[in-house]
């Protein structure tokens, strides 16, 4: 008989026990104060996680997987039954936390936008996702992956991939290949600007991603421009660019024009 599985909640299992020593040693797991597992399933990683002495909290909305994993780790380790995208990290001390997880392809730009907001509790996150979304999340300019994903994380999060997983590591073996990534917040957000208005405006670039930038904006349903709004000298250099051309500091360039208007 198969493994018990939740299809409304992706699951699937990683069996690797390689992959799971990788995973441990991409993570500063020697330096964190606070371990946060995020969707135990079996419990192949929690268990070595119980292993570190480090305080241990893992959360699962799967009430049979959470039940099942209580039962093969100490008394130490906490469990919260509870959507990870509904958890306040900033009210689960000791901080700052380093979190470790394998996240459903559906959870993972909500989950990340979870984190950019808890941002000032966490240390680092080391991620399992798919390859597509760490891709994009690291997408760089004149690039397929590059889109306003890539813009917001990278504004917040310093970000690495640390290594891929083929699918062939997962039961039930999954349509695509997975990677593990580390997130780091930055000290501070790249630039000081209205997140609202300038992230506005970047999806606005993105919204019309084959027509000119300045075009985008003056036509978006994302963002209102002044009104008798007059480009600056730099939209009316770059303004005839497509916005998976500019880089994050062009974009600032444009955020300014916009907002002194």
């Amino acid at each position: 008989m198969g493994k018990y599985q939740n299809k409304r909640l992706g699951q699937v299992f990683l069996h690797d026990g390689n992959i799971i020593r990788k995973i441990l040693g991409a993570a500063s797991i020697n330096s964190a104060e606070h371990l946060i597992e995020i969707g135990c399933g079996d419990g192949i990683l929690t268990k070595e996680l119980s292993n570190t002495g480090k305080p241990l909290t893992v959360i699962e909305l799967d009430q049979h997987y959470l039940e099942k994993v209580q039962a093969l780790v100490p008394d130490t380790v906490s469990f919260i039954h509870q959507d990870a995208l509904k958890v306040d990290f900033q009210a689960l001390p000791p901080h700052p936390i380093t979190m470790i997880a394998n996240i459903p392809y559906q959870i993972s730009s909500p989950l990340m936008e979870r984190l950019i907001r808890d941002r000032s509790v966490i240390k680092e996150c080391t991620l399992m996702v798919q390859n597509e979304f760490a891709k994009r999340i690291c997408g760089q300019p004149k690039t397929k992956d590059y889109g306003s994903l890539s813009v917001y994380a990278q504004f917040y999060l310093d970000i690495e991939i640390c290594f891929p997983v083929s699918r062939n590591c997962f039961y039930p073996v999954p349509k695509v290949d997975s990677a593990v990534i580390k997130l780091s917040p930055k000290a501070k957000p790249l630039y000081d600007v209205d997140e609202t208005k300038f992230f506005s405006m970047v999806r606005s670039g993105f919204w019309g991603r084959r027509k000119p930038f300045l075009s985008c904006l003056k036509k978006s349903p994302y963002l209102d421009l002044p009104k008798g709004f007059s480009p600056g000298p730099f939209l009316q250099e770059h303004g005839h660019r497509r916005a998976e051309t500019l880089t994050t500091e062009e974009f600032y360039m444009a955020y300014l024009e916009i907002s002194n208007d």
